[in-house]
């Protein structure tokens, strides 16, 4: 399972790496007003970058929690119940799984919480390693970048990454450097690689 975590990962993080390739092809020429019309292919390559991270952390989960301790799944609702949210449940939201094993209700409703699941700040990335049953202290020295990285995401994704104070049309967006993109990548990537360290 790791080896699969792993390669899709790699992949998703080729996709990443192609569209800044695009950026570089794209303003090959030097800067100016074409360099800021392609910084939109860098914001996408910063909003796929974070999805790949977060694939990762679901796969990871996925595989780790069906089998972990029962403490560890105190925050995951029943699957079917009346409110994703609430973890505690009715014996009628129960009888919904008659003819179940508790293997099969817990796998499936660790399936249906990561599917809503979202990691948007570092201090989400620690609680879901510490409940796999990893070192969570592992993400504090990738803090200083992946915190920005993860609100930049938040920022392009929820305000299309408007200046909070507007100015001339052709300076609404904030600016984003390619320099930037290819560490958020790197510590990504090493991040990953630390994370899926551990549960060799």
């Amino acid at each position: 399972m790791l080896a699969e975590i792993e390669s899709l990962f790699e992949s998703n993080l080729s996709r990443v790496r192609n569209i800044v390739t695009l950026y570089d092809q794209a303003t090959a020429d030097g800067p100016g007003q074409a360099e800021v019309l392609w910084t939109d292919v860098l914001r996408g390559a910063v909003v796929l970058l974070h999805a790949s991270l977060e694939d990762l952390l679901r796969s990871l989960a996925a595989w780790k929690l069906p089998t972990a301790e029962p403490n560890a799944l105190e925050s995951i609702p029943l699957e079917g119940g009346a409110d994703p949210r609430r973890t505690r449940f009715s014996m009628p939201e129960l009888a919904k799984h008659r003819g179940k094993t508790v293997d099969e209700v817990v796998s499936a409703s660790i399936e249906s919480y990561l599917e809503r699941s979202s990691y948007g700040h570092p201090g989400e990335i620690k609680r879901l390693l510490e409940i796999c049953g990893g070192d969570r202290s592992v993400v504090d020295s990738y803090s200083r970048w992946l915190g920005p990285m993860m609100e930049r995401r938040h920022w392009i994704v929820h305000q299309v990454d408007r200046k909070r104070k507007a100015g001339p049309a052709d300076q609404r967006t904030n600016p984003l450097q390619r320099r930037t993109v290819a560490i958020w990548i790197e510590q990504v990537e090493d991040l990953t690689r630390t994370i899926l360290e551990q549960f060799r």
